[in-house]
Parts: C-alpha cells; sequence; structure tokens
C-alpha cells in the first residue's frame, strides 16, 4: 500500500467535524489517532469508483483497543475545501 502524503491532522479535524458518532464500536473510548493516508488493495470487481492504485483511506486507530477505522479521503478533501 502506498501513501498519500497528505495531512492526516486535517483530515482527521474535517471528519471530526462532521462527525455524530464517534465511540469506538468494541470498547466506546472515544479517542482516536490520525495514521497516514494509504491506497487500500481494492477487487475490482467491487465498483468502478476503483481506479489505479486502490482506495485512498485515512485509517483511525483507537487509542483504548487498537480498532482501525477508515474513512475516504476522497470525500473528506471535498469537504475541507468546501466543494
Amino acid at each position: 500500500m502506498a501513501s498519500l502524503g497528505h495531512n492526516p491532522e486535517v483530515l482527521g479535524q474535517t471528519l471530526a467535524d462532521r462527525a455524530t458518532l464517534n465511540r469506538c464500536p468494541f470498547c466506546e473510548r472515544d479517542q482516536w489517532i490520525a495514521a497516514e493516508p494509504i491506497f487500500v488493495d481494492v477487487d475490482p470487481k467491487v465498483g468502478p469508483f476503483i481506479a489505479g492504485d486502490g482506495l485512498p483511506v485515512l485509517p483511525l486507530v483507537c487509542e483504548n483497543c487498537g480498532f482501525v477505522r477508515m474513512h475516504s479521503t476522497t470525500i473528506l478533501h471535498r469537504h475541507a475545501s468546501g466543494r
């Protein structure tokens, strides 16, 4: 998986500004660490929106239990830029 080089703090703040539920589904804590955005390999049969290197995502890791969730950087960038 390749790195995207986008600022995880900006993307994380954009997500935090839009999220209404922030609790971990496993431990119910609400402290997350934004990791470096990455491309996730996706089966090409999943949909036509996947092109090239895969799906660009921002991984968030629960500080308590380590659960990992991912959010589309494409959508977060769209909201961060006001589009």
